[in-house]
């Protein structure tokens, strides 16, 4: 009973005015730890309101996401086309978290926004999707098309154009088409060394600092050779 009434509770809160931006992003939490259909259209009203704080958006992003109804799925899909760069990024993880097969289109979409950290979100959104074994290899082809398209688009950019905070965008579009070749279980996790050899991707492997440093024409500082300890004579 109590539990029913806090879900009513964060429901009222969440889109109410009279409360302020952080007891509203609160209640957004909240109700994506506790919250189940109920809660979908207060925090798709919320997400859908532009004049709202960012906070709270995210937040009720993030909670549509985990609890993963299709209508809540649908509601992201739309949200993709957001104006701000940081709604569509977070709505792109949201997705992700959802696993919803539903968004793969969209997603495949997203990866050629012009919003570096979306088109990262969509690519780990990808990944976290394909930790499903129960999607078929021969479903997952657009989306592996378009990651190894995504990617080699990003190791052809000029790195001094990213910022610092998203040079791991070319890992996590690796990681993620492993995950969909199936030689990574999931995102995060370690490759399988057999599974590696049995698919090859066609961008470089390189690490990212190697891929910087033959961007920019130099060679990758190697360790300097620890001085001999010689006596003197």
């Amino acid at each position: 009973m109590a539990e029913k009434e806090d879900l009513e509770f964060h429901i009222k809160r969440v889109g109410s005015s009279k409360y302020s931006a952080s007891e509203r992003a609160e209640s957004a939490e909240i109700l994506g730890q506790i919250g189940g259909k109920s809660a979908v259209p207060a925090l798709i009203n919320v997400l859908k309101d532009e004049d709202e704080d960012f906070d709270v958006r995210w937040r009720a992003a993030n909670a549509l996401g985990r609890i993963g109804d299709k209508s809540a799925v649908l509601a992201l899909i739309n949200a993709l086309k957001d104006e701000q760069v940081r709604i569509r990024w977070c709505v792109a993880d949201a997705l992700g978290l959802s696993g919803d097969k539903s968004a793969v289109p969209a997603l495949i979409n997203v990866l050629k926004d012009e919003g570096l950290s979306v088109r990262r979100g969509a690519a780990q959104a990808l990944g976290k999707i394909g930790e499903d074994a129960s999607w078929k290899a021969e479903d997952r082809v657009p989306a592996i098309e378009a990651l190894k398209s995504a990617l080699k688009k990003e190791e052809e950019r000029d790195p001094q154009t990213i910022p610092p905070q998203y040079f791991d965008i070319i890992s996590i579009m690796r990681e993620a088409l492993e995950v969909l070749l199936g030689q990574r279980k999931k995102m995060g996790s370690v490759p399988s060394e057999k599974n590696a050899r049995l698919a090859k991707l066609t961008p470089s492997k390189e690490p990212p600092t190697v891929w910087m440093a033959k961007r920019k024409h130099v060679k990758p500082k190697k360790a300097e050779p620890k001085p001999e300890n010689r006596m003197v004579a």
